[in-house]
This record gives C-alpha cells, structure tokens and sequence, in this order.
C-alpha cells in the first residue's frame, strides 16, 4: 500500500521533490537533466550506482505498481550524501518523465506536492515529430524489447486514410495521423497539451518552458533562468560549465530514416506543416525560452 500521506495535498510535500521535468518527449530533457544534476546544489532522483541519473516513472507507475515508500528513504539519502561531501544541502531535487505530461493521473500526483514547480521542455513541432519518428524507428532496427510486441504497439490510422499498413508504419502514414510507439502528431499541439493538461493542476507561475532551440542558442542565459527559476543564487562552477559546453549534443545513437529536407519527403512536409496550420491558435501561444 503507499502511504496515505503521500496522496494527500497537505502532506505530500514530505516527499522532498522540488521540481519536475514532464515534458516533452524528444526536446533535450535527458541532457537538462545530466547537466542539472552537475551543479552542487541540486540533484536527480533515478541516479545510477555511478551517479548518472535517468527517466524515474514514479508519478506513472506509483498508480499501477509502484510502491514509492522508498523514494523517502532516497531523498533523505541524497541530502545526507551532499551534507557530507559539499557541506550543505541540495536546494532543489527533481524527477524527470517527460511522458507525465500525457498522464492525467501521473499529473495529479505531481501536484499534490506542494509548490511543485515544472520544467516543460518544448521543441519546433515538425523537427520534433522527425526526431520521434527516426528514434522509433532506430530502436526497431535495433531490435528493442518493446518492439518485439507489434500486438502491443499496433498502427491505427484515421479511417479515410489509405495506409501502407506497414510495420512500422512509413513516414507518410504517421504525418497523414497513423499513431504507433507514442507518436502521434496530435500531440505537437504543445500550447494546447499544456494548457488543458498543465495548467488545470499547476499555475502558470510555476511552470517553465524552455525550448531546445533556445538552450541551444543561449544556454547560459537559459540556465541561469533555470537557476532563478528554483532560488538558486549560484551558477554552475566554472570547471563544470565549461565541460558542459563542450559536449556535442546526444542523439542516443539514432538514425537518420527521415528527413524533413529531403526532397522526396516534400509531400509529407506539407501534410504536416498544414495539419499544425490549420490547428495553430493565436490565444495558444505560451511564452518560451
């Protein structure tokens, strides 16, 4: 059984979680998160026996599962550690899922801690939908467990359109609305996602968009924006930034299958570009950075 205290608004707050990164999938969160956990004032839950922290599906799997009892134990730990290495303790822990954002319940759960504060991390739609698409289709050819169960991750496609009924499915069938593995184009309506699933359980002044293109461009400025973000006065030591900086960017070892540049994708990148169009509004633009 979980503890009774951590479903309650009043006192899930115990539970030590300052931040979390719930989205989305494909817009950089894995490298915010290891970059995150570099400075001497915070830490990551889902950290590794070597410190390297990854994806926790707590606020997920705490409603099918999950028994997150530990998670206290955790959090008291790291506190602890940091105490006896640095000297004090860690201003703010996080978690990072950026599935929970297309979990209504995972959502809930996330806010019932109080002040919780989320990072939302976004991306420009139609690169983001590429990405998706070349890291499905990446983990396919490498054979990855998940893949193995085509009854489980089944291609449905929208009635009036033809589909190649290929396994996966092709490019042109997920731009047309084919849903396979996660990806469906619906979901890069990211304004009105945060708006109906964010918004109603965390308010605004607790949320943070940052943008891959922007911590691309600016990523100083980003992070101190991150930083002011949870009270954090201290930037990154200068050792560890320039490290940081240094590091060219992670693509988890993804191919290339498609490519919005190419001239034989054309069609289907203007399929896309008018699907987001026609379903773009004005009063849905949130501000990003």
């Amino acid at each position: 059984r979980f503890p009774p205290s951590f479903m309650n608004t009043s006192s899930a707050s115990d539970l030590g979680i300052d931040f979390a990164i719930v989205g989305f999938p494909k817009t950089g969160t894995t490298r915010l998160m290891r970059n995150l956990q570099l400075h001497s004032r915070i830490g990551m839950l889902g950290a590794d026996l070597e410190g390297v922290p990854h994806e926790d599906h707590l606020f997920r799997e705490m409603g099918k599962w999950l028994n997150p009892a530990p998670y206290f134990d955790r959090v008291d730990a790291m506190q602890q550690r940091s105490v006896e290495r640095a000297g004090h303790r860690l201003s703010a822990i996080g978690i990072k899922d950026p599935d929970i954002i297309k979990d209504e319940d995972a959502m809930r759960r996330v806010a019932s801690i109080r002040d919780i504060k989320l990072i939302v991390g976004v991306r420009e739609p139609m690169a983001n939908f590429q990405s998706y698409y070349n890291y499905r289709c990446t983990e396919v050819a490498q054979g990855a467990k998940w893949a193995k169960n085509h009854a489980a991750n089944k291609v449905v496609c929208p009635r009036a359109y033809n589909s190649s009924g290929q396994w996966p499915p092709t490019w042109r069938d997920v731009v047309n609305g084919c849903k396979w593995a996660g990806i469906d184009r619906e979901r890069l309506l990211f304004a009105d996602i945060i708006r109906t699933q964010v918004f109603p359980h965390v308010p605004p002044s607790r949320v943070l968009l940052v943008s891959t293109e922007g911590l691309a461009a600016k990523p100083r400025e980003i992070y101190q924006l991150i930083f002011d973000f949870f009270g954090i006065h201290e930037f990154f030591q200068e050792e560890v930034w320039r490290i940081i900086v240094s590091k060219p960017p992670e693509h988890k070892g993804a191919q290339r299958f498609v490519s919005m540049c190419d001239e034989g994708h054309r069609e289907e990148h203007n399929t896309l570009a008018c699907f987001l169009h026609k379903n773009f509004h004005a009063k849905s633009t949130l501000e990003l950075y």
